[in-house]
Parts: C-alpha cells; structure tokens; sequence
C-alpha cells in the first residue's frame, strides 16, 4: 500500500529505525526519545513462545544456526555495530529538539533509583 502513496517517493527516503536499548534511568524516563550515534546489532535469534519452551531451556531465545540457547552460532552474521549517518541524526536531533517534553513530577518521581 505504502509504495503506492505518490507522497512516499522511495528513491529518495531514508529510514530511521528505532529499537529498544538500555538508558540510565537517572537521566531519563521510560519512553524518552534518545539518540546513538550508534547501532548495535546482536546477533539474529529464534525464539520460542513461552508456553512451550523446553524445561531444559533457560531461555526461549538462542541465536540462529543453533538448536537451542547456549550454543555458538555456525555464523556471525547479524552481530555489527552501525555508526549511524551523521547529516541523518542532526536532522532528526534537530527536529526532536522542537518537540513540547510531556514530563512531569509524577514520571520523575517513577524513575527506577529515584526517591518516590
């Protein structure tokens, strides 16, 4: 559907793909926009529905070209680290940065290690 929009012309678009990553929540709440300059890809996993993971298994995740969690991969394909375009991130950090925070002392007080 999307490649048939005229406004998306796709010979010229970038995107900018988000994840989830780890943040010190000292400095910032749960659902805050934050920029890498960055990318880590770990490597590319199964995983298992919790309802059926094997009772041998720690874990229902376990990298791909294995049989099951603790095993190293055949390949280490999927694991590198991106730095990210720079013209890209100053454009989107400078457009992040006229956005109205929504944060208030009800977030701050909820911050993992904050007094509440």
């Amino acid at each position: 559907m999307l490649l048939h929009l005229p406004a998306f012309d796709l010979r010229t678009t970038y995107f900018l793909i988000a994840g989830i990553a780890g943040v010190n929540p000292k400095v910032t709440t749960i659902g805050s926009v934050t920029f890498a300059r960055y990318a880590v890809q770990v490597v590319l996993q199964f995983k298992i529905n919790a309802c059926k993971i094997p009772a041998n298994f720690p874990t229902g995740y376990f990298p791909q070209g294995t049989t099951a969690p603790g095993q190293y991969p055949r390949s280490l394909y999927g694991t590198e680290v991106f730095k990210m375009n720079e013209k890209l991130w100053q454009l989107a950090f400078q457009l992040a940065k006229m956005a109205e925070p929504q944060f208030n002392d009800t977030m701050d007080s909820r911050r993992l290690g904050h007094p509440t």
